[in-house]
């Protein structure tokens, strides 16, 4: 896809080469989108849906992701310390749903209790508005966050779920057990 040009990526797929051939053992995970109570991302929908009257999605929202929770991904790695059948191997990490950003952004608001409307916003000015925002210190947005947010990536688990003892828990209920408190 597009966002496969971008240089994380690259960066990515030369660091994975240079472990793979590098003749020691390893095990490579590529996880989807990682959420939990201290990310970046989720977290900062749930701030905006607590004080803005609506929902900035980027796009028309039908991006499709799997978002695995943080400790579904940690429950991973730590057993492939010691799972023999995971060495040398790299395996795809993502939460056992696939969801669009609108259905994601609807189950935050579930979780919330709050009730916004979704205002999708053109992906062309949303990159144009990027561009000067990450000259701030700290910027809310930056151009290869959008890349991200509207890049469609299909993940299969199913090889870490065959090796791992690993059950994979929804959205709306690890959202539950963080956001509602």
């Amino acid at each position: 896809g597009r966002g496969r040009q971008e240089p994380c990526f690259k960066a990515k797929a030369l660091a994975e080469e240079a472990i793979v051939g590098s003749g020691m053992e390893y095990v490579i995970f590529r996880p989807s989108w990682i959420y939990g109570s201290a990310d970046r991302s989720m977290n900062r929908f749930a701030r905006m849906a607590r004080f803005l009257p609506f929902l900035p999605v980027i796009g028309d929202g039908s991006t499709k992701v799997y978002p695995i929770f943080v400790r579904d991904v940690a429950e991973v790695v730590v057993q492939s310390v010691r799972n023999l059948k995971a060495t040398n191997k790299i395996f795809e990490l993502g939460g056992p749903e696939e969801l669009t950003m609108n259905e994601i952004m609807a189950t935050v608001l579930r979780v919330l209790g709050r009730r916004r409307f979704l205002l999708h916003h053109p992906v062309w000015l949303m990159k144009a508005a990027a561009q000067f925002l990450r000259f701030l210190p700290s910027p809310p947005l930056t151009p290869s966050a959008i890349d991200f947010l509207t890049m469609e990536n299909y993940v299969d688990s199913a090889a870490a779920v065959e090796v791992f003892d690993l059950r994979l828990s929804s959205l709306e209920s690890n959202l539950k057990s963080y956001m509602s408190r």
